[in-house]
């Protein structure tokens, strides 16, 4: 089960991860997310299977509940980033969606009782996945593919 922020309906987001999917169709072996699913995610809280619909319930409502009176965070979509399992736009700064974070990782805790993480993770990089790598590949020339013509960072609301 993951906590994610939709960004489908962020018509600037999508507009950066279609040019870049459009940069980068030419290449076998890459699963492009599909535009509408678009999201950021917070955090993974473990296999679904793991949590009945009460917990989920629960956590849903936990975390609308923290996050009622939290003003939207501005981040800055754009940076282009490799992961060998993955190409993605870069969120930043982090430490706007510490708050949103926090509260999946509270909400969890408080519908299942497992133990929370203790705060965000130092290596925490929210980011965009525009598409996954399904086989092993060169990463050069996915590089310089992706920085050519690279889309201009745009700044946007998350909620």
């Amino acid at each position: 089960m993951s906590w994610h922020l939709l960004m489908g309906d962020h018509p600037e987001v999508v507009d950066l991860a279609r040019q870049a999917q459009q940069r980068l169709a030419g290449f076998d072996g890459l699963d492009m997310t599909l535009l509408p699913w678009l999201h950021i995610t917070t955090l993974l809280a473990g296999p679904a299977a793991d949590f009945s619909p009460d917990e989920l319930q629960q956590m849903t409502e936990t975390a609308a509940d923290l996050l009622a009176d939290t003003p939207t965070p501005a981040v800055t979509v754009g940076q282009v980033r490799y992961h060998p399992e993955a190409i993605t736009l870069g969120v930043r700064p982090a430490d706007r969606l510490t708050a949103i974070y926090g509260a999946a990782r509270w909400a969890t805790h408080q519908g299942t009782g497992a133990h929370a993480p203790d705060g965000q993770p130092a290596r925490w990089r929210p980011h965009i996945t525009i598409c996954y790598s399904t086989s092993r590949q060169q990463a050069k020339p996915i590089l310089t593919r992706s920085a050519r013509g690279r889309p201009n960072a745009t700044s946007t609301s998350t909620r």
